[in-house]
């Protein structure tokens, strides 16, 4: 995954600008492996983890998007 991020920010160093990249164990790592039955896929609770990750961890670094209305409050 370290290359694959250098390989990313030499992109954005060359203009990229949309181009991101996250490490998926940070999104789901071994720690939500009892989530994962068959140690790949994750169940159903596992999928609304990984959800909530995704809206904590990627979005807020992505800003608002071309096209998309701001998320409503919860």
């Amino acid at each position: 995954s370290d290359l694959i991020a250098q390989a990313v920010d030499l992109l954005r160093d060359r203009g990229l600008k949309n181009l991101h990249y996250t490490d998926g164990l940070r999104l789901f790592g071994p720690e939500f492996l009892p989530h994962m039955p068959d140690a790949l896929h994750p169940d159903t609770q596992g999928n609304r983890i990984l959800a909530e990750r995704f809206e904590q961890l990627v979005l807020p670094s992505l800003g608002r998007l071309p096209g998309t209305t701001p998320s409503r409050a919860r």
